[in-house]
Parts: C-alpha cells; sequence; structure tokens
C-alpha cells in the first residue's frame, strides 16, 4: 500500500510541471513598485495602475536576433509581489489579480496571474500563480500597463509599498 501510495505522489508531481512548450525562448523581466494606499475598506476594491513600463521587448529580440514575426506567444513564467522593505504584512490581502491592460483602457485586459485565496499570514511577500493566457498583444507593444486589482479581508490602516517581480517568456 506504501509503495502505490509513493508511486501516485511521484507521478503527480513529476507530470504537474508547466510545460509552455517552447524550443527556443527568451525571457522578459520586469520589476515594479507601487503602494496599496491607507484607509481602503474592505468592501472597497482598489484597482492599482502601473503605467508606461518600457517593454523592452524589441531590444531584447534584436539582441537575440530574433525577428518579431518568430515568436509563437507570450506566457507567464513568475510573479512575485512582496514588500519593499521586508516588514510590510500583506495578511489584509484576500485575493490578487495581476493583469496587462490596452493603452489607458482598463476593460480591454487579460489576466496574467493571480492568487486566489491568498494564504493565512504570507508575511512579507507571496508568489502569484501564472496563467495560461497568451500576452503577446499586450506585452510587445512599446509600454505595458500593469494593473494590480485587490480584494482585501481587513481595512489598511497604513500606506504598504510593494514591489513587483514579473518573469514572462516569449517562445518562438
Amino acid at each position: 500500500m506504501r509503495l502505490l501510495l509513493f508511486f501516485l505522489i511521484s507521478c503527480c508531481l513529476f507530470s504537474c510541471k508547466k510545460d509552455d512548450g517552447f524550443e527556443k525562448y527568451v525571457d522578459l523581466v520586469y520589476r515594479e513598485t507601487f503602494e496599496i494606499p491607507a484607509g481602503v475598506g474592505i468592501y472597497d476594491v482598489p484597482h492599482l495602475f502601473i503605467n508606461d513600463v518600457p517593454s523592452k521587448y524589441l531590444d531584447i529580440l534584436n539582441a537575440g536576433n530574433i525577428k518579431p514575426e518568430e515568436i509563437q506567444k507570450i506566457l507567464t513564467v513568475e510573479s512575485t509581489i512582496k514588500g519593499i522593505f521586508g516588514d510590510e504584512d500583506l495578511d489584509v490581502i484576500d485575493r490578487i489579480s495581476l493583469r496587462v491592460i490596452q493603452g489607458s483602457n482598463s476593460s480591454d485586459f487579460i489576466e496574467i496571474a493571480y492568487r486566489d485565496p491568498v494564504p493565512n499570514n504570507p508575511g512579507s511577500g507571496m508568489g502569484l500563480i501564472p496563467s495560461l493566457s497568451d500576452s503577446k498583444d499586450f506585452i510587445s507593444q512599446e509600454t505595458i500597463n500593469f494593473e494590480i486589482v485587490i480584494w482585501l479581508r481587513a481595512n489598511t490602516t497604513q500606506t504598504i509599498p510593494l514591489q513587483l517581480d514579473l518573469k514572462m517568456r516569449a517562445g518562438y
């Protein structure tokens, strides 16, 4: 019985790897800061924007001698949110959604990472779950606009400065 249980757990661990299917790829890495303002209540759903982030998409492709038309799709590989100073308590966050938006129109978006629900006592940082959305149309622009939507489980009593670390993979 233990052998069967070990076999099933091993199969699950080795088969649950996210396979992006890319033979070749280049990574696009972004690090941005934002703040959850003080005084936001549990019935408020703040939409926080990080606008006009240089995508560096063409620069990275040119450095690797890759033509833009060769890129099949761009997927999120890793995403984390953490406190800038390391002493922030992210326990006030219940759910979080990271989106890329087209221009300044926040109704034209795709979700690229999320965490639902956020674990209790996440400390000062947490990983987000990458979505399977192809964000090529958004990331291939000259600048990128991010929207972070946060559902709270408690009121914020002080401003919470945070850092977003994001790694996207452009496969070809």
